[in-house]
């Protein structure tokens, strides 16, 4: 009898580690000419066929796999075409001349969150230029930063279908909500340009039968001592778990710091100076928590510390100069370009209450897609996540990047830092101030918080002397003109606009908008230079 019920289960696919299917979609119930579950992705642009669209179309047999119904790409030609797909022409057309893109053109969510082992089946069919176009299978796991899985999917002349059954997707979509997708590689002819089909997409995994192992953070070390701040707690993967739970606190088994469930191996916590601290992770899935984990503790020192931030692929987008208060620092270029650069050392000394234009320049190459980021710790407390200290999120567009940051009244007094990013808003972006994005790059630098400027402040330093309001309309204010013998005007290309007697207020109404140079020529023969924006 147990013999017969053990066959049942194992039959039934009820056994341990059976896997189960958790997607699935063969386009039958589809309504034609939508996309269901899935989305379109980048499709670029190509003057010969401006509306080219992913749809599920049943009335091209040629591109069908199975059933009636398949999801394809759709050759458009014009408005009326879009509106009425049914006339579109049934010939395979990718809505780009060149998708060198890094997003799929159509993909989905997959929800797999208590599953591991993911296998993916699927249909394919596709026509290109043998050797020249092929299809791509990628993923991601925040609908933005793509991996591809596997490349040269069969293309050629003719369509040529390919069945892929239980293929073994990476470890990294393991318990994960995640995106599926393909795209195709193409060379830039416009002429039998490829595309494909899709059908039957299956996924599936294998849930845990059993609590998953303890896992032992790695980072901080146990009996250390760190910097406080903010602090990435790192630990190593437990095969079988889907979530961490992770607790922080000052006191042992305590959580008063931090207590949260984690889907990474990462989780950064705000620590304060001079403190002694536990911690603790425990490994968690659909069957239960891991029993028995170990707790660690460790110290913090009065050195402030913050989170490891940089960029791939510098050498594409690369800060070359940051020009803010009195740093100007130019930065090199090139194919041996850092992610990131630690200039520290270089102080820009501001005032509260006083606003400063801020320039970043990029001399190698920038992109519409790019955008330039700027954080200042105005607290001092090792994170830029605190309530404005984003001080700076330029449009999207190519360098140089330009705007205008006020310090606040509460800005502690004293050095903290600046962490400027430039990134790729389009290819693996990254908008926070930790972390990596896949092009750009992070620099840092230590500004000085210094009093407000009064006017009877005596002995003003020519370092903190600034310009306001900036960007400003009609006159532009100095806020210490003590030592200085003449005011110049001048353009960013460094043609004199004006010269004035030195003043508080300047009148420079007749200029026209854009950005100036104010040179204050000191006294004692040396000069201070201010970039400034008119409205």
């Amino acid at each position: 009898m147990k013999k017969i019920l053990l066959s049942c289960l194992l039959a039934c696919g009820l056994g341990v580690n059976a896997q189960t299917v958790i997607f699935s979609d063969d386009f039958e119930s589809t309504a034609e000419g939508t996309v269901g579950n899935w989305q379109e992705g980048f499709f670029g642009t190509l003057a010969a066929y401006p509306y080219n669209t992913f749809t599920v179309r049943g009335n091209c047999a040629a591109n069908l796999i199975n059933g009636t119904k398949s999801l394809q790409i759709v050759n458009v030609a014009d408005a009326a075409q879009d509106a009425d797909l049914t006339t579109a022409s049934c010939a395979y057309g990718n809505g780009s001349a060149t998708n060198a893109g890094y997003a799929p053109l159509v993909y989905t969510q997959i929800a797999a969150g208590n599953y591991k082992d993911l296998k993916l089946s699927y249909v394919w069919k596709c026509q290109g230029q043998a050797s020249l176009d092929y299809g791509q299978l990628m993923y991601s796991l925040d609908g933005l930063s793509w991996t591809s899985v596997v490349s040269n999917l069969r293309s050629g002349t003719a369509p040529y279908q390919t069945v892929v059954t239980d293929y073994a997707l990476p470890a990294a979509v393991n318990f994960k909500t995640f995106y599926l997708g393909w795209r195709f590689v193409h060379n830039t002819s416009t002429v039998n340009q490829p595309g494909f089909t899709i059908d039957d997409v299956v996924v599936k995994g294998t849930m845990p039968s059993a609590v998953p192992a303890c896992s032992s953070i790695t980072s901080p070390a146990n009996s250390s001592t760190i910097n406080y701040g903010s602090v990435n707690f790192t630990w190593a993967a437990s095969a079988d778990a889907s979530k961490y739970k992770f607790t922080v606190g000052t006191t042992p088994g305590g959580s008063d710091v931090f207590s949260g469930t984690v889907t990474g191996l990462t989780q950064a916590v705000s620590l304060n100076a001079n403190t002694t601290y536990y911690a603790k992770v425990v490994p968690t899935n659909n069957v239960g928590d891991a029993v028995g984990c170990t707790e660690i503790t460790f110290s913090t020192n009065n050195t402030v510390g913050y989170c490891a931030a940089a960029g791939s692929n510098a050498q594409y987008e690369k800060i070359t100069n940051v020009t803010f208060a009195d740093i100007n620092n130019p930065s090199a270029s090139g194919t041996t370009a850092q992610g990131y650069e630690d200039f520290t050392s270089i102080v820009g000394n501001v005032n509260r209450e006083n606003t400063y234009v801020f320039t970043a320049a990029c001399s190698v190459t920038s992109y519409s897609s790019d955008q330039l980021l700027v954080w200042i710790d105005y607290n001092q407390n090792g994170s830029f996540n605190d309530p404005g200290e984003a001080v700076l999120a330029t449009a999207l567009g190519q360098a140089p990047w330009t705007g205008s940051i006020t310090i606040p009244a509460d800005a502690l007094l004293g050095n903290t830092r600046m962490r400027v990013r430039v990134q790729d808003s389009s290819a693996g972006p990254n908008a926070t101030s930790c972390g990596n994005s896949s092009y750009g790059q992070v620099e840092d630098y230590t500004i000085n918080i210094m009093e407000k400027i009064t006017a009877g402040t005596a002995n003003v330093d020519k370092k903190s002397v600034s310009v306001y309001p900036n960007p400003f309309k009609d006159v532009l204010k100095i806020s210490d003109v003590k030592g200085v013998k003449t005011i110049s005007v001048s353009d960013v290309a460094g043609r004199s606009i004006k010269t004035l007697a030195a003043a508080s207020e300047l009148n420079l109404s007749d200029l026209k908008a854009g950005l100036y140079i104010v040179t204050l020529h000191m006294e004692d023969g040396s000069t201070k230079s201010i970039k400034a924006i008119k409205k």
